[in-house]
């Protein structure tokens, strides 16, 4: 963990944490009742074994690093209607953004290593549910 740390306050980003995958089951009970409804992004995945078990996703799983981004809360740019724009819409896609900068320790941590590592990467747009985390 302390390489990764390291890497992470190098490049700006000081909100993150290891967590064993187990830790994320806690929200399954929570989430189970709005799956059905009217209330469960149609954007999220529908098969709650895939949200919450990560052998689902990568089999052997043992820690998931988590991070929280920061981005802009005011805007540059003025807008003339009454719609305007999220802050964090504005420039490159977060998601793209985001998945190049964790690639790149992820590319970092291999190349340390003498064994290959699995791992994924997801920005708030992959099948776990990242609301635990």
């Amino acid at each position: 963990m302390d390489r990764i740390k390291e890497w992470l306050n190098i490049n700006g980003i000081f909100h993150y944490g290891l967590i064993r995958p187990e830790i994320i089951e806690c929200g399954k009970e929570f989430l189970e009742p709005y799956k059905n409804s009217k209330e469960y992004s149609e954007f999220a995945e529908k098969d709650l074994s895939r949200r919450f078990n990560t052998e689902e996703i990568l089999v052997g799983t043992k820690s998931i690093l988590v991070v929280l981004f920061p981005y802009k809360i005011k805007s540059h740019i003025e807008y003339n209607d009454s719609y305007g724009v999220a802050s964090f819409a504005e420039g490159l896609d977060y998601h793209k953004k985001n998945r190049e900068i964790l690639q790149i320790l992820a590319e970092k941590l291999e190349l340390e290593s003498n064994e290959p590592k699995g791992y994924g990467i997801h920005i708030d747009n992959g099948p776990m549910v990242d609301r635990y985390m």
